[in-house]
């Protein structure tokens, strides 16, 4: 089975080169799109947060109609509101 390249080959080093690690800067377009990735994504988060504990108030209530424990603020719709805040 012959094996193809499919770009050229690494550069090789020769004795005496110096490497260095040292980071470069990320271009401007990359990090504008990943700040907009991240954007949409807390607010996704936020969504979530949200609907979940809105909803789960909302079955309490569905489920035991009498009691009005669903009202309650308790330690998880503290977490809640401070994750969507």
């Amino acid at each position: 089975m012959p094996t193809e390249l499919i770009g050229p080959g690494l550069p090789t080093s020769r004795v005496g080169d110096i490497v260095t690690n040292t980071p470069r800067p990320l271009p401007d377009d990359i990090l504008r799109q990943a700040s907009r990735r991240l954007g949409v994504f807390s607010l996704i988060v936020a969504v979530l947060w949200f609907l979940g504990t809105t909803l789960g108030h909302i079955a309490g209530r569905m489920m035991m109609p009498s009691d009005a424990n669903w009202l309650r603020i308790e330690a998880m719709d503290v977490i809640a509101i401070s994750s969507i805040v």
